[in-house]
């Protein structure tokens, strides 16, 4: 070989170098990991699903409690696109993020005739579940009626409100009569709190699941959310169509945006509520949609705070507790909805929203009889839905 192809030969061979260590040290562009839910539909172990994990290298963040098929972990597009390929039937999906759906205004006033029903019932030993920011676990009008807690978001800890919401939600379905304060729809029904929500009024999906399935396993017969997301998240729905199919009544807030119903509130199996004020006229902020069954007062409620309060608020937030309210009623005396639907003794999930649609008041603002995407069925009427009156 020449001393010219020699000279080529090693600038070639220096080239090919540069190339390859070019190549090897290039920056890859960085992925971001984002919290996701996991569910799996096929038979794989706890432990080998971990392991999976570590071998991609994903933060795995938490075991949902008593749901044993759903993780949560942060995963990468890539290594979602890895999971995706190893498990073939998985579910990977958003940690949506929840709000509460409720403003502080001034004034309140309950108009639903809870009162006139109390001779009869109080929602006395109904199992009432309120998932929220928690409650204040020591109110004076709350305290005697709270039976049991969970905490989603850090377990083993108290669910403890630090914003206020969860309690005010709780007040109005059962504050107790003790001529102090305000008094609830249902003053007699054993409240649980379950603190799905953080003390800035936000949660992720994955708490709410959990909440759910704890609620399921505690005899739980009513559940209130005032809480919602645009996201509709297969795992939420899932527990959603779960729990009613063990016999609870999920009711929920439509949301605060004045355009379509958010989730939990949009499933089918879910009693979604609207809001109006003490004119009955439905509040422009309250979404609305083929979803909404019912409405309810929601502006300017007074109710149960933290720090032993008392507050006014407004939303579909506080709506929704006095329909929840009213199917604890009518699960503590069901004669007027039970033998509706199914020809058992006892009120289902279907036969309480059937007596709460039925009964309800059709206001005069809403010029459809038959039921809308603005009113529903109507304004909640306590009285006529557990008396018949």
């Amino acid at each position: 070989m020449g001393i010219h192809q020699k000279i080529m030969w090693f600038f070639a061979i220096l080239g090919l170098a540069s190339m390859q260590f070019t190549f090897v040290n290039a920056t890859p562009m960085q992925e971001t990991a984002e919290r996701r839910i996991v569910t799996y539909h096929s038979s794989h172990s706890f432990q080998e699903r971990m392991r999976t994990m570590q071998d991609i290298r994903a933060r795995f963040v938490k075991r949902l409690e008593n749901v044993s098929n759903v993780e949560v972990v942060e995963l990468t597009p890539t290594q979602e696109a890895i999971l995706k390929l190893k498990y073939k039937d998985i579910v990977i999906e958003p940690d949506a993020i929840a709000y509460t759906t409720a403003e502080t205004l001034p004034w309140g006033v309950n108009r639903i005739d809870a009162e006139k029903v109390s001779p009869v019932t109080s929602g006395q030993s109904v199992n009432v579940a309120v998932l929220d920011t928690g409650i204040d676990l020591h109110h004076p009008d709350l305290r005697f009626n709270i039976k049991g807690q969970y905490n989603a978001i850090t377990p083993y800890a108290q669910a403890q409100d630090g914003n206020g919401h969860g309690t005010h939600v709780a007040g109005i379905i059962a504050a107790v009569a003790n001529r102090n304060g305000v008094v609830g729809v249902s003053p007699r029904a054993n409240i649980y709190a379950v603190k799905v929500l953080a003390d800035n009024g936000s949660g992720y999906v994955s708490d709410i699941v959990e909440g759910i399935e704890w609620a399921k396993s505690r005899g739980i017969k009513v559940i209130n959310m005032s809480l919602g997301t645009g996201v509709d998240v297969y795992a939420l729905r899932d527990a959603v169509q779960r729990a009613k199919a063990a016999g609870i009544t999920i009711v929920a807030a439509s949301g605060n945006t004045g355009g379509s119903v958010s989730y939990p509130a949009a499933y089918s199996e879910v009693i979604a509520v609207g809001a109006v004020d003490a004119s009955g006229n439905v509040a422009s902020w309250s979404s609305r949609g083929p979803e909404v069954d019912i409405v309810a007062p929601g502006v300017n409620i007074l109710s149960t705070y933290r720090y032993f309060s008392y507050a006014n608020m407004s939303g579909t937030s506080m709506a929704a507790p006095h329909v929840a309210a009213v199917a604890a009623l009518l699960v503590s005396y069901p004669v007027n909805c039970q033998n509706l639907l199914d020809g058992f003794a006892g009120c289902s999930p279907d036969e309480i929203q059937k007596r709460i649609e039925m009964t309800a008041e059709i206001l005069a603002q809403d010029s459809i009889i038959e039921k809308d995407s603005v009113y529903g069925s109507g304004m909640v009427d306590a009285e006529k839905a557990v008396l018949n009156k």
